[in-house]
């Protein structure tokens, strides 16, 4: 390479290094503002070129409740939010506005900062103009105390738009109930009005903070079916609200859930066969699997690997003591449609691993396999204009798709 040309590729690598998020200059956006701008063959593009986009300045306090709309006629609007200097979005947003392809997004600062909003294609480069506005939001509204619900009962209800708003925008009912550590309940939200979503959660300090959720449940429809394990004795919330800002009647029920299917006992460096058929008992959502529990030190990285030449197989990692997803795979194998996933274990104790087929009601047998492995090792330094001989070898560690 001729230095001329060494010294074109630096600047090339110097640009790169830049956030995207500040690629393009920034223009200043006061709150409280709207501004009319276009994206077109002259704005910045992202680096794979799949959108155009501009970006715009502004800054905001800690706790400010904030809401920016973009509007167009001539592209699918969407949104994201960086912190300036970041190129990892806080917040996306597409179709929050609820009217056709327009974006809203809604966000509370942190920390008191200067951020970067940006207004972008959802995809392609062919933009037009746009309208984009920067408010901030009222204070909320005092929620109201929710109503009780008892295990075994079913509500009728009905979401108005009198009704207290979510941080994300749209109405909601709350109803509370008790639980004991580790009890199971399934909660169910049905309406022919409204695409029905279900949230449970706690209140700390005034704030509803989400533990799970479910949109549509394991059947064909859009109701919601959520089966929720409480992680500690006490009393929980439920929010009845819809996926896009729906009002109407509904149905909220509150029922014990079935034990979980028995979980295998496995170690770490295990290969078992199995079969999932119709005797297969299923998981929460009401798929057929097979459950295996093993134990793992703290820091432990394992690979777990899921074939089966009778159906397209997936994998689900679990905590064995709250049930929460660490890590889910359905094709990473690389061969044909078998499943791989790696994780570093954070704690010592018990994991379950879900065994199933993609579609949820596949049958045929199957191979699982358990296996540590060694962390990624640590980069080795290289300057420019260094030339460096390796060697892979069977030993060396993995990468999470297992090359």
């Amino acid at each position: 390479m001729k230095p001329s040309l060494l010294a074109a590729a630096g600047a090339l690598a110097l640009i790169w290094s830049v956030s995207p998020a500040l690629a393009q200059e920034a223009a200043s956006l006061r709150i409280g503002a709207t501004v009319d701008g276009a994206l077109g063959d002259g704005d910045a593009r992202d680096t794979d070129g799949d959108y155009v986009y501009d970006d715009y300045r502004f800054a905001a306090r800690a706790g400010q409740r904030l809401e920016a709309v973009l509007r167009s006629d001539s592209f699918d609007a969407y949104l994201a939010l960086y912190a300036e200097g970041s190129d990892e979005s806080l917040a996306e947003d597409d179709d929050g506005l609820g009217e056709g392809t327009d974006a809203r997004l809604r966000f509370t600062p942190e920390e008191d900062g200067t951020y970067v909003l940006r207004a972008r294609t959802l995809s392609g480069t062919d933009g037009g103009g746009y309208s984009l506005s920067l408010r901030e939001r009222p204070a909320p509204a005092r929620a109201p105390r929710p109503a009780r619900i008892r295990l075994g009962a079913e509500e009728a209800g009905e979401l108005t738009d009198r009704d207290p708003q979510q941080e994300d925008g749209g109405s909601y009912d709350a109803y509370s109930f008790r639980a004991e550590q580790g009890q199971r309940v399934i909660i169910t939200l049905d309406s022919d009005d409204f695409d029905p979503l279900v949230r449970v959660g706690r209140m700390a300090g005034g704030d509803f903070v989400e533990l799970a959720h479910n949109d549509d449940g394991p059947d064909q429809g859009l109701n919601s079916r959520l089966v929720f394990t409480a992680p500690t004795a006490g009393d929980y919330v439920i929010r009845a609200t819809a996926v896009q800002d729906g009002t109407g009647a509904y149905t909220i029920g509150l029922a014990p859930a079935p034990d979980a299917p028995p979980a295998k006992p496995l170690a770490i460096g295990d290969k078992v066969e199995g079969e999932l058929n119709a005797d297969t008992g299923a998981n929460d959502d009401g798929q057929r699997a097979q459950l295996y529990r093993f134990s793992a030190e703290a820091g432990q990285r394992v690979a777990i690997e899921l074939s089966s030449k009778d159906f397209d197989t997936y994998l689900v990692l679990q905590n064995g003591v709250d049930g929460s997803v660490i890590a889910q795979d359905d094709d990473g194998a690389g061969v044909g449609t078998n499943s791989r996933l790696t994780a570093t274990l954070d704690t010592a104790g018990d994991y379950v691993v879900e065994a199933r087929a993609f579609s949820g009601d596949g049958e045929g047998r199957f191979t699982l396999t358990v296996s540590e492995v060694a962390p990624p090792p640590p980069p080795t330094p290289i300057q420019f204009g260094d030339t460096v001989e390796g060697e892979i070898k069977t030993e060396d560690p993995q990468s999470d798709d297992g090359k």
